[in-house]
């Protein structure tokens, strides 16, 4: 089954919400259903650690 989903983006610019539209499509288009929702859940119950991950990207 599939759907379609519509979030709210607050950005500065409409190039700044298309960028993260764009690549919120390709993570979804990209990574495994539930690899997806494990890391989400993850940022949502602990945001900090997108700081620490990105200090190994």
């Amino acid at each position: 089954m599939t759907g379609k989903a519509s979030i709210q983006i607050t950005a500065a610019s409409a190039a700044e919400i298309q960028n993260l539209a764009n690549l919120l499509q390709s993570t979804v288009n990209t990574v495994e259903y539930a690899d997806l929702v494990k890391l989400l859940t993850k940022v949502k119950t602990q945001p900090g650690i997108v700081k620490t991950a990105l200090k190994f990207i």
